[in-house]
């Protein structure tokens, strides 16, 4: 039986503290653990966790791309999607499910209905989605756009982690940083940060009305990747953009264009850009400490414009 946000506002919180609980009683949540650093660089206290159980996670993308190999097509875990992870529709064409393979609880996942793909742009249907999700509940919404920038599926979804960010003395590392610049006004970049972005603020009114809050975050949207210079593609006669990450919350808007090829030592997704860094291994942990979480953010990004 579907539960609506748009007929029950109020409800998801809820929503997503019961179904966390019968999906780790039925064995269908799968949380993947991971050994927690704090490596302070420019004052900020980043968060760098280590993966320490993942096994089930690569085994389950391997059956994946075996049984897309023998079917000779995408195998799309969200056509359909496992009834014990389903949380709520977040719109008529959304719906919000567990993330199986949660790192923090609580890990929503906001996808498309019908299939479309994580590298076609963003439509004002998938803004009014995540603020629906938002209005709910404190939060950070972002979009790996792209295997580049994190996806590790095709089917477009949108990610929705509950805030302060477990083992953060704030909401985000660098959440003050990035709230200082959305506080100045129109689409602007905070300067100490060494990779490309654009910031703007969010007008609370689109949590109100977020179908109209959608168009208007959408328009956002287009003016941001103009300003980033991020250029569309056609690929194989579907529009796609190169890889970025956008990330939003109930006061800001964040998007950063991504290198097309991986540069840095470690991969990188939009949690990357607040402060909250991933290394596979304890060899990558090493690699990150030596560079330090700026210049693993600078190589995953691009050059900053300067002027």
């Amino acid at each position: 039986m579907s539960t609506s946000l748009i007929d029950q506002p109020g409800i998801l919180w809820k929503r997503v503290v019961e179904t966390t609980a019968s999906a780790r009683a039925s064995g269908a949540l799968q949380p993947v653990t991971a050994r927690l650093e704090i490596v302070e660089q420019e004052r900020i206290r980043f968060q760098v966790r280590t993966l320490t159980a993942i096994a089930h996670k690569i085994e389950a993308a391997k059956a994946q791309r075996e049984a897309s190999v023998r079917q000779g097509h995408y195998v799309d875990p969200f056509q359909p999607w496992e009834p014990t992870l389903y949380v709520a529709d977040a719109s008529a064409t959304h719906v919000c499910l567990l993330n199986k393979f949660n790192l923090v609880d609580h890990h929503l996942l906001i996808v498309t209905r019908a299939f479309e793909h994580q590298m076609s742009p963003l439509t004002a249907v998938d803004f009014e989605s995540a603020w629906r999700c938002l209005a709910e509940y404190e939060g950070l919404a972002f979009y790996n756009a792209g295997r580049i920038a994190g996806a590790s599926q095709a089917h477009k979804h949108l990610q929705m982690i509950p805030l302060p960010l477990p083992g953060s003395d704030t909401d985000l590392p660098l959440g003050a940083w990035i709230s200082h610049t959305a506080a100045c006004g129109g689409l602007s970049e905070n300067r100490e940060l060494p990779f490309r972005h654009v910031i703007s603020g969010v007008d609370p009114q689109w949590l109100y009305d977020p179908v109209s809050g959608g168009q208007e975050a959408l328009s956002v949207y287009h003016e941001m990747r103009a300003r980033a210079g991020l250029r569309s593609e056609f690929t194989a006669g579907a529009r796609q953009l190169p890889p970025y990450n956008l990330l939003l919350t109930r006061n800001w808007i964040m998007f950063v264009p991504r290198r097309e090829a991986p540069l840095g030592p470690a991969e990188v997704n939009a949690l990357g850009f607040v402060g909250a860094l991933l290394a596979r291994d304890d060899d990558e942990l090493q690699t990150i400490l030596d560079s330090g979480p700026l210049m693993v953010l600078e190589k995953a990004g691009l050059p900053r414009k300067l002027g």
